[in-house]
Parts: C-alpha cells; sequence; structure tokens
C-alpha cells in the first residue's frame, strides 16, 4: 500500500505506536512517541498489507465528538475500532499502527495524543478481551 502524501505529513504530527503486548490488549507503549535518537525509527518499516486508508471510521467519528470529548464513548469506540486489527498492528517491522493513527487522524480530525491521553485501563494497557469483532469494512 502506498501512503498518500498527506498522510505522510500527519504521520509525523501523531503518536506512533511502538507495539502491542497482545492480541488481547493495546499496550501504554503503544501510545508513547519515540525520540528520533531510536534504533526502532531508525530502522526501516515495510508497507502494511491492511489498507487503512479505505476503512470505515465512522465508528470512531459518530461517537468520538468535540469539543468535549468524553473518554468513555471516545476510548470504547476507539477500541471497538483498532482491537480487531491489534495482531497486524502489533507487528513492529510494519507501519501498520502508524497508517491507522493517521487515517483516525484524517478523518476524524481529533487533537493530537487525545486517545493516548484519555485511554487508559490496566498496567498491560488496553483490554480488547472483551471488545466484538465488528465488521471492518471498507468505506464507500
Amino acid at each position: 500500500m502506498k501512503i498518500s502524501p498527506h498522510c505522510l505529513v500527519s504521520l509525523f504530527s501523531i503518536i506512533l505506536l511502538s507495539g502491542f503486548a497482545s492480541s488481547l490488549h493495546i499496550s501504554l507503549d503503544a501510545f508513547v512517541s519515540h525520540p528520533a535518537t531510536s534504533r526502532a525509527l531508525l530502522r526501516a518499516k515495510k508497507p502494511c498489507k491492511e489498507d487503512f486508508a479505505s476503512k470505515d471510521y465512522t465508528i470512531i467519528t459518530s461517537r468520538c465528538k468535540g469539543p468535549k470529548y468524553q473518554a468513555k464513548a471516545c476510548c470504547s469506540a476507539f477500541k471497538d475500532f483498532a482491537c480487531p486489527y491489534a495482531e497486524i498492528i502489533s507487528d513492529e517491522t510494519t507501519l501498520c499502527a502508524a497508517d491507522m493513527f493517521c487515517y483516525i487522524q484524517i478523518y476524524g480530525r481529533y487533537p493530537l495524543g487525545i486517545f493516548a491521553n484519555m485511554c487508559k485501563e490496566g498496567k498491560e494497557g488496553l483490554d480488547c478481551t472483551n471488545v466484538k469483532a465488528t465488521s471492518t469494512s471498507s468505506r464507500g
């Protein structure tokens, strides 16, 4: 998948994900940006095989609305969208997590770091155990 120029610009302005603890959790480390000197950022990452540009983001944008973003609604919506992809975005060798956050930012026009600041659960991160596998259909 080729990333659009608009998305590339946004990639540098969003929080990059570093990985996930397991397919059942979205780790706290996933929300932490890493310094430019990090070895992980210096390694070339493979393009994501999942086309996040064509996903339907209304599961988030219909429930997480500003200007007063409600943590319960936003975090629930974020988990409903992201948890079905936890396994593929846990692969730190790909751009999947960065692509996903890029398009969430583009389609939702959310303040930077909104999900990282609001969505905190246990010490392992966001728990995807009880999140139903929803249809992750393409937009259109």
